[in-house]
């Protein structure tokens, strides 16, 4: 499926937004998945400027930066 990354992570986007995890590894437990993609996820979605993560001593929290996402594809 085409939309399976994407509604991958807006689903992490949703979770870090609601649950408000205290870390990165607490973010891939909430999601039920393995914490090297979860990594990989919060990555991609920094580089894109939507997400961010702050170091709280030992642990990376995750925090999203947008209220909003809007997509626009022209069939």
């Amino acid at each position: 499926n085409v939309l399976a990354p994407l509604l991958c992570h807006m689903q992490l986007l949703k979770t870090v937004k609601e649950r408000k995890p205290a870390s990165v590894y607490a973010l891939a437990k909430l999601l039920h998945r393995d914490l090297k993609n979860v990594l990989q996820d919060v990555s991609y979605l920094r580089d894109l400027g939507i997400l961010d993560v702050t170091d709280a001593g030992d642990k990376k929290v995750p925090h999203v930066r947008v209220d909003k996402i809007l997509f626009e594809v022209a069939i």
